[in-house]
């Protein structure tokens, strides 16, 4: 019975001894110093990955309306015709003698909606070009613009339609249009 208890003990032993050996090497780096620095590192490091493991909230940010309108800059036409008015006894501001009809087509078929571009459904875009095209089909306008043929008295038609157009229904120091 000595022999077999003693044969159990050695054979538990080598067990207890990875055992102790492994807690001695546990124990040995519970011993090491650890500095402020690592400490901080560390965490700085576990609170940032919990920050990471939460859930994302929406968040929906609401901006109380201001009471006097945003003052924007505004572009006026003396710098839209500026680079017309550079040239302007040339030949080459002049839009060619088709021009009138296919501007008309073009425009009248925005209107009508066969034009398919998105930006052409907009009930602003079309009342605008409807403005302007009432303008366009005037006898008097379509005749001095036919002999004429100059770039710069279409646009400003255009930008003088479209401005009117624009702020109808809105206070007159109201450029938010």
């Amino acid at each position: 019975m000595s022999t077999s208890t003693s044969s159990s003990i050695n054979r538990k032993r080598p067990s207890s001894r990875a055992a102790s050996s492994v807690l001695r090497r546990n124990v040995s780096y519970a011993k090491r110093p650890v500095t402020d620095q690592d400490a901080y590192s560390y965490a700085l490091r576990v609170a940032y990955l919990v920050y990471l493991l939460q859930p994302r909230q929406k968040r929906v940010q609401h901006v109380a309306n201001t009471s006097k309108p945003i003052q924007r800059t505004s572009t006026s036409i003396n710098d839209m015709v500026k680079d017309f008015s550079l040239i302007r006894d040339s030949k080459s501001t002049r839009f060619p003698h088709a021009f009138m009809g296919a501007l008309d087509k073009r425009m009248t078929g925005v209107l009508v909606g066969q034009e398919r571009m998105p930006e052409y459904g907009d009930a602003l875009v079309k009342r605008t070009f409807a403005a302007f095209l009432n303008e366009f089909k005037n006898p008097t306008f379509r005749k001095a613009m036919e002999k004429d043929r100059k770039v710069e008295d279409l646009l400003l038609i255009f930008f003088s339609k479209a401005t009117k157009e624009l702020q109808q229904g809105k206070a007159p120091e109201d450029d938010s249009w």
